[in-house]
């Protein structure tokens, strides 16, 4: 045992970085001690931001599951997915089409060992696709996955039975090249057991690689692992936000021993329907299935050792600048999308992008233009009504994060150039 962990310290790094892809399933911006939760503990999460570039206005393109992820491995806004939906069922036609370049693909292509661990919600073979194989993980430039095909809560009554599922030469279910690691899994296990495959994936020799940590939780329904049952001030919500500080601690110790570019995120904001089983927006309004702020403003840290200085990058961006963003600092070369720049993540932000965010049919609903926040479309799964007002509604967030005064009636100039800023983008 201690001749494996010698060998293992004298691993040299790669020539080329890794990357470490951490993100959380419907995590708060108010759920973490460096973001202000007063009972959360996140000791881990805390020291990684400070040794970070962090990203107080990070934004990902939709405030559901399946949109924002293909976002982040796409580099496009979800309205060019075809899904026709922010969030694919067990028993969906669509899945992400083969002919999509995805992060992993990218890396793939470049030497890279690719890996996903967790959950990948961008469609599961079934009766009305025809039971193919082009709908998980491995058709998209993984060469291996370990995980859940879509949310945890997809389950029992009339669903069929949730796989947690491998990759394997030579498995025959669902499909070929997978086999079932459990049928209606202990979800209590997820985070350890993720974290455990990711880590035996990151020590493996040869080559660089990226890995995609994409953890099932805190969506509901909470079940942390026994060991943390109990023990947060916050509840069973806590519960499981710390064990997940723990698991994510892990993975950065190994990521600080090898030269690793380490990303943590989350896929929306929380599901505040969900009452104390639903975590925190902080200052921000509203939560997941919303566009105000607190459904698409997520934490968002960079950590590269040597190369990026822990900071702040105080500028606006999104999920679909992740992917030439990091090609561009992995790679030495953006990848281009049709969506997504590369951020110089030591600039200081300064300048004035459209970003566009999407409802549940995957259409425009809001959007940001330097510090403006346009709604054309109001949506709040807890019937929000934060103002008497009618769309569209315009914000001026440098100095209203809350979203609490609009301010379109001062503003029309600015209300007609970004309706037709939208307009022409379209997407």
């Amino acid at each position: 045992m201690l001749a494996a962990c010698l060998a293992l310290a004298l691993i040299p790094p790669p020539a080329t970085p890794n990357v470490l892809l951490i993100v959380l399933d419907d995590a708060g911006y108010g759920d973490f001690g460096f973001t202000g939760h007063p009972t959360i503990r996140t000791p881990h999460l805390d020291r990684l931001a400070t040794q970070s570039v962090r990203s107080p206005q990070f934004y990902v393109s939709s405030p559901a599951c399946t949109a924002s992820r293909y976002s982040i491995l796409t580099g496009k806004n979800p309205s060019r997915s075809g899904f026709g939906t922010w969030v694919l069922m067990p028993g969906s036609q669509p899945h992400l089409n083969p002919q999509e370049q995805t992060l992993a693909e990218v890396f793939h292509q470049a030497g890279y060992r690719t890996g996903l661990f967790g959950k990948w919600h961008l469609g599961f073979p079934n009766a009305a696709n025809g039971h193919t194989p082009l709908a998980l993980p491995r058709a998209h430039g993984f060469d291996e996955w370990f995980g859940i095909p879509y949310s945890n809560d997809m389950r029992g009554g009339d669903y069929p039975p949730l796989l947690w599922i491998e990759s394997t030469p030579g498995g025959t279910e669902p499909v070929p090249g997978y086999r079932v690691y459990q049928r209606e899994p202990d979800n209590r296990l997820y985070t350890t057991a993720l974290t455990d495959r990711a880590l035996a994936f990151m020590q493996r020799p040869g080559g660089p690689w990226l890995a995609c940590v994409f953890h099932p939780m805190p969506h509901v329904p909470l079940t942390p692992h026994p060991r943390w049952a109990g023990t947060s001030r916050r509840g069973p919500y806590g519960d499981v936000m710390e064990e997940l500080d723990a698991e994510i601690g892990r993975l950065v110790q190994e990521a600080e021993r090898q030269n690793t570019i380490v990303v943590f995120t989350s896929d929306n904001g929380p599901w505040i329907l969900k009452g104390l089983e639903g975590g925190s927006s902080g200052l921000f309004t509203d939560g997941k299935g919303s566009t105000w702020e607190g459904g698409i403003r997520v934490p968002m840290l960079v950590r590269w050792p040597g190369q990026l200085a822990p900071g702040v990058y105080a500028g606006p961006w999104a999920s679909p600048d992740l992917l030439p963003t990091l090609t561009r600092l992995a790679l030495g070369r953006a990848t281009t999308t049709e969506d997504g720049v590369a951020v110089d993540l030591a600039g200081d932000g300064a300048g004035d992008r459209l970003l566009l965010f999407h409802g549940p049919d995957n259409t425009v609903t809001a959007a940001r233009w330097g510090r403006w926040k346009l709604h054309l479309r109001l949506l709040s799964q807890v019937g929000g009504n934060y103002t008497a007002d009618e769309p569209p509604l315009l914000y001026d967030l440098e100095v209203d994060p809350c979203e609490s005064r609009n301010v379109a009636a001062q503003h029309p100039d600015v209300v007609a150039e970004m309706r037709a800023m939208v307009a022409a983008r379209g997407r």
